[in-house]
């Protein structure tokens, strides 16, 4: 069932947000199971992890996969790993944080694609379900680097 939550603002987003993958990640915990979460990139999505980064406990079960990532080395200022570290992982405790998963940036994007590929098979399994997705939206209504207009977009 597909449902839609509209909200006042942009801060009312990223609290919602936020809840939601607090939400996973402490239902993750009590299981003591590990939780997947393919993470958006972009600016839409950083206020939400600046939120998630004041969140208590132990992220060492949760991985942070980058569903949206640019071609760049993780400590360039267009990565959106960089995005996340600084916005996220770097406020929690150095013991409890989680795994962040990005690309090979310094590859072709078809070499790194693959790689990251393998790397979700092997982490989550031959047919890999992520227990969150998150997914931003660009003022021109992209998500993913899906942009109106472009092939890539089929028929968006």
């Amino acid at each position: 069932m597909t449902r839609v939550t509209v909200l006042s603002d942009a801060e009312a987003v990223a609290r919602r947000a936020a809840d939601v993958m607090a939400n996973q990640i402490n239902d993750g915990r009590m299981r003591s199971a590990d939780v997947h979460i393919a993470l958006a990139g972009g600016s839409t999505p950083q206020r939400a992890y600046e939120l998630l980064g004041d969140m208590q406990g132990t992220w060492s079960h949760v991985h942070l996969w980058l569903s949206d990532e640019r071609c760049v080395p993780a400590d360039h200022p267009d990565s959106n790993q960089l995005m996340v570290e600084q916005s996220l992982v770097t406020k929690l405790r150095a013991q409890d944080r989680p795994t962040v998963r990005g690309i090979r940036g310094d590859l072709v994007p078809e070499d790194a694609a693959w790689i990251y590929g393998t790397e979700i098979v092997r982490a989550i399994g031959t047919d890999p379900v992520f227990d969150l997705v998150l997914l931003g939206l660009g003022p021109d209504g992209h998500t993913a680097s899906l942009f109106p207009g472009r092939d890539e977009a089929g028929a968006m």
